[in-house]
């Protein structure tokens, strides 16, 4: 199976992934969590994804594996304290927000120009 690879950009930041499949088909966007890298999301999963004709794109987010790493992008808080915050609905003191996030997730679809992708 053939994966093309690449960055898009996101602002100031490279965001690099994987693609695979035929352009044509239905896109699913594989979003990793948990601060792990792309190829956690295993290669016969998604051979199988693309097997059922779908192109599979896989990507590091932000401050993970080959994409782009934001400065000060730890602020030394504790992790207790920053999860009671974000349950009382308060901002944590984060040099970006899940909405960065999500913008680099919209910036790689537009890169791709995909108009449309199922989300994983």
């Amino acid at each position: 199976m053939e994966i093309r690879t690449g960055t898009a950009k996101s602002g100031d930041l490279d965001i690099a992934y994987e693609d695979m499949g035929d352009v044509n088909d239905p896109a699913v966007l594989l979003i990793m969590g948990l601060g792990a890298q792309l190829v956690f999301w295993r290669k016969g999963f998604c051979e199988r994804l693309v097997n059922q004709g779908l192109r599979v794109i896989r990507y590091d987010n932000r401050d993970v594996g080959l994409s782009g790493k934001v400065e000060g992008g730890h602020t030394g808080a504790k992790l207790l304290p920053r999860m009671a915050r974000s349950q009382l609905g308060l901002r944590n003191p984060a040099v970006y927000t899940l909405e960065h996030m999500a913008d680099d997730a919209a910036a790689l679809l537009d890169h791709l120009q995909i108009e449309k992708a199922h989300i994983v």
